[in-house]
């Protein structure tokens, strides 16, 4: 199963949708659903709010009833939430966004999932002292659907907090990041980690860090990894975050006990 965006060749790219939108309004977008299979297969439709998972992903939420932007989203066809196509059949799949009367500036993401609805299962007859298992792989294709709300609007995170940790016998330091402005922001950052003496013991001067929703949080595990075991004492962890267009930057440093 395939899934390709029906609107314009850049969303496609992207590989998820992007609107611009005021409270009130409904907007309509498209997808196209092709059966790269050998196989007839039958198609679902669902739909569910999007949320940034512990580590820093934005991914579908496992809620069963969206009560964020996954509740804008509707087919244009209630028939259409059940489709079946030959091999190398496509479907043209309409679907309509109706942003709330109200809704605050901002970021909103929902998601649109299209899964295979496995044919029944036949039974076969058991005898005793049989045993059998069968494995059903379902395929399930996620896009996301982004809503940006004009109005006053701002990237803004925050470094809440820096503890360590122990998970199968490694040591982690563990940074808890929040998004307090109302734009989906990407972080990256920096940090360096220093001992009793002042001396640097561990650093990373770039990377990435995670997505976030706004009003989300994550927390991102640093593992303390040294050829030689850490003298016990207090640590001084440095960390400087970069996110938002323009780039905007924050610092914040920490103090721990180690190890």
């Amino acid at each position: 199963m395939a899934v390709r965006l029906a609107n314009s060749a850049e969303e496609n790219a992207l590989g998820y949708v992007k609107i611009d939108a005021r409270a009130g309004e409904t907007v309509d977008r498209a997808f196209d659903l092709i059966n790269t299979s050998d196989e007839t297969i039958t198609i679902g439709c669902l739909f569910a709010d999007a949320m940034t998972g512990p580590e820093g992903t934005v991914g579908v939420s496992p809620a069963p009833n969206p009560t964020g932007a996954g509740g804008w989203l509707s087919l244009r066809d209630p028939e259409l939430d059940r489709i079946t196509l030959a091999p190398g059949k496509s479907r043209h799949v309409p679907i309509t966004v109706s942003i709330p009367p109200g809704t605050p500036p901002g970021d909103y993401m929902g998601m649109v999932v299209f899964h295979e609805i496995p044919p029944p299962r036949v039974d076969g007859e058991v005898h005793a002292g049989d045993a059998s298992f069968s494995i059903q792989v379902v395929t399930r294709i996620a896009t996301a659907v982004w809503v940006r709300v004009p109005g006053v609007i701002e990237h803004r995170v925050e470094l809440r907090a820096a503890h360590k940790s122990f998970a199968d016998g490694q040591l982690n330091i563990v940074v808890d990041v929040a998004n307090v402005g109302n734009l989906y922001t990407k972080v990256g950052g920096s940090w360096q980690l220093s001992g009793p003496t002042g001396r640097v013991v561990l650093e990373e001067t770039s990377g990435e860090w995670g997505n976030l929703l706004p009003s989300a949080s994550f927390s991102r595990r640093i593992p303390v990894s040294t050829p030689r075991p850490l003298v016990r004492g207090e640590y001084v962890l440095h960390v400087r975050l970069e996110y938002g267009d323009p780039v905007q930057s924050i610092s914040r440093v920490f103090e721990l006990q180690l190890p």
